[in-house]
């Protein structure tokens, strides 16, 4: 993991790797964490945060851009990301009996505070994050619906 750290290009993706590493480290309980390697789950955040910087550099190119939509093929991407490495993907806008969001939340603000503050164009509170997480998974979920209506 720390050799992958040194490796990166940039101080700033060094920086962005070391504090995912450190949020995934703190966020995740150890069921999860013996589930998957840590490694993984960085091979991941890197995928993750490349392409979250390709939609940045697109945002101007996309003329049929739609506010929302890189975020919500982000969490949907994260989402799948998660559900096949056994993390938790819940997240109910309530929080745990600790206080703190779901674990699938706790993700995605610590993932969306790593990025360049002009990426993020919504709030970032859990129950914002909750409810754009919910709204992502209900289009993405009819979209694949009018897919399958349409081949059928």
């Amino acid at each position: 993991m720390d050799d992958t750290i040194e490796a990166a290009e940039t101080e700033e993706f060094r920086e962005a790797l070391m504090a995912e590493r450190d949020a995934l480290a703190k966020d995740l309980d150890e069921a999860a964490v013996n589930t998957v390697r840590l490694g993984e789950v960085m091979d991941g955040v890197r995928r993750i945060a490349f392409y979250a910087g390709d939609v940045v550099k697109n945002l101007e190119d996309e003329p049929t851009f739609v506010d929302g939509s890189a975020r919500d093929r982000w969490i949907i991407d994260l989402t799948g990301f998660c559900k096949r490495s056994g993390l938790p993907i819940g997240a109910g806008r309530e929080l745990r009996a600790n206080g703190e969001p779901a674990e699938f939340i706790a993700l995605v603000a610590a993932l969306t505070d790593t990025l360049p503050p002009d990426c993020s164009r919504h709030a970032t509170t859990p129950a914002a994050l909750a409810k754009a997480i919910g709204e992502a998974r209900r289009k993405a979920a009819a979209l694949r619906k009018a897919s399958q209506a349409a081949e059928a």
